[in-house]
């Protein structure tokens, strides 16, 4: 299967244009300096070792994908997705942590632990950086992430049943993927000011990222044997293979990137958007979590200097 997924990608990058426009160089020195001075003045009940695996993610992301953003938005960006995935690290954050995060942020009750004290702090700041709406979209795409993660840890998987579950696999991704927060980051307010510009794409980059980071980790999830994840219930509801699902997958990543550009048509925003997806195929291929470089070595870097 390594040879069908490696063909596949590369396809991928060949038909939304990007083989020849990877350029990264690293994490940009000045948004980790400011990304680490700002948490060395909290006290975050971590470990070095989880502060620095946490903060390679968030950094990593925020200066490939958003390197098109002003420093003091890829700093937000950065801080965010160092929050987001400890949400899944029951070595810092309790189950019950978790749980209590949507109902204590609309009481306004204090969190359970620093890091979500944090966390809604920086969900607060987007409203400096972003559009109203697009600020308040980070929030509860945050809130529908949280909220799903926790119907799947309390009611465990579904079972997924060919012709019948297509619809929930893709709504229940779509909840988990975080698409639309990560939409809204591509287009800060000082720069993109009209957004009226670029709001009709929301749908489809959504879709984009959630559907592009599930092409972009089935190998790392294959090679470790885990069934449980959006590929694999895709064949499943839709009576295919795993090859034949993501080759249909990536057709529909495809698709979503001609319609965007489509909406977009010349200008700032389509620059942005095209910018976002080389730098978005850049941190998967940059970061080894993904295991890309056992694939697709001719493009991939031992690991992110941070």
């Amino acid at each position: 299967m390594d040879v069908e997924v490696r063909d596949l990608l590369l396809q991928f990058f060949q038909e939304v244009s990007i083989l020849n426009r990877f350029r990264f160089g690293g994490v940009d020195a000045a948004v980790k300096n400011s990304f680490f001075n700002t948490v060395s003045d909290w006290s975050l009940s971590m470990t070095e070792e989880q502060l620095h695996r946490y903060a390679t993610v968030g950094l990593t992301i925020a200066t490939t994908a958003y390197r098109h953003t002003p420093s003091n938005v890829q700093l937000a960006i950065a801080l965010y997705t160092f929050f987001v995935p400890i949400i899944d690290d029951d070595d810092i954050l309790s189950h019950d942590m978790i749980r209590a995060f949507p109902t204590r942020l609309f009481d306004g009750s204090p969190q359970l632990h620093p890091v979500l004290v944090h966390f809604v702090d920086n969900l607060a700041s987007m409203r400096h950086l972003f559009p109203i709406y697009s600020a308040t979209a980070i929030t509860a795409d945050t809130i529908a992430f949280i909220n799903a993660e926790m119907e799947i840890r309390d009611g465990g998987e579904v079972d997924i049943r060919r012709d019948i579950s297509a619809g929930y696999v893709d709504y229940i991704r779509l909840k988990t993927g975080l698409g639309e927060a990560f939409a809204a980051f591509i287009w800060p307010r000082s720069v993109y000011p009209d957004t009226k510009r670029y709001i009709q794409t929301f749908p489809h980059v959504a879709k984009f990222i959630s559907f592009g980071n599930d092409l972009l980790s089935f190998y790392k999830e294959s090679a470790a044997g885990e069934t449980e994840n959006y590929v694999s219930q895709y064949a499943a509801s839709h009576g295919l293979s795993e090859v034949r699902a993501l080759a249909a997958i990536t057709d529909t990543l495809v698709a979503l990137d001609a319609q965007i550009k489509q909406i977009l048509g010349v200008g700032p925003e389509r620059d942005a958007w095209e910018s976002f997806v080389v730098g978005y195929i850049e941190f998967h291929l940059h970061t080894p979590r993904y295991r890309l470089a056992e694939i697709l070595p001719e493009y991939c870097v031992a690991r992110p200097a941070i």
